[in-house]
């Protein structure tokens, strides 16, 4: 078989058997894809390749405080727009969120501008990244769709992209 034909084998699985998903323009797909990779890389780096939020919570405390978030901001302003209107969480962002108290608050605290701490709206924009990598793996995106998520997976690699390469430097 050829990588052509593995495609559309799995592309008339999801036609047959998930037609939600076969909707989904590819260019979200692959994205998907993109991002899944690109978090698991983070994963096994940084968080002892548990996928745990405890872990995710301790990277982020020990990000330095004065971390420059110059190349951070163009993402913050993004899921600022995305997540919050007139000062409140849109339904984006409880979706986004779910039953995640913990992350809800840290997230929500820099999205509303409550906090101007490097350190924590890195932190905040790794979590929105996690949660996303969340509501993939464990299904909440399939219940709201895949479609509308093509940004937010991209804003969120490249935040997953900077942070490694923060690390690596």
């Amino acid at each position: 078989m050829t990588v052509r034909d593995d495609i559309a084998e799995i592309e008339s699985w999801f036609q047959h058997h998930q037609p939600a998903f076969a909707d989904v323009p590819p260019k979200v797909k692959a994205n998907v894809y993109h991002f899944i990779l690109v978090f698991s890389l983070f994963d096994q780096r940084h968080l002892n390749a548990s996928g745990s939020r405890d872990d995710v919570i301790t990277f982020i405390d020990r990000l330095p405080q004065n971390a420059d978030f110059t190349p951070y901001q163009p993402y913050l302003d993004y899921f600022q727009h995305r997540y919050i209107r007139g000062g409140q969480p849109t339904h984006h962002y409880e979706l986004l969120v779910d039953q995640d108290d913990v992350s809800s608050r840290r997230i929500l605290d820099v999205l509303a501008g409550h906090s101007n701490l490097p350190a924590e709206k890195i932190g905040a924009l790794v979590l929105i990244a996690y949660r996303l990598r969340c509501n993939l793996v464990h299904g909440s995106k399939w219940q709201t769709g895949l479609g509308d998520q093509y940004h937010n997976l991209m804003n969120a690699a490249r935040v997953v992209m900077l942070v490694m390469d923060r690390d690596s430097t």
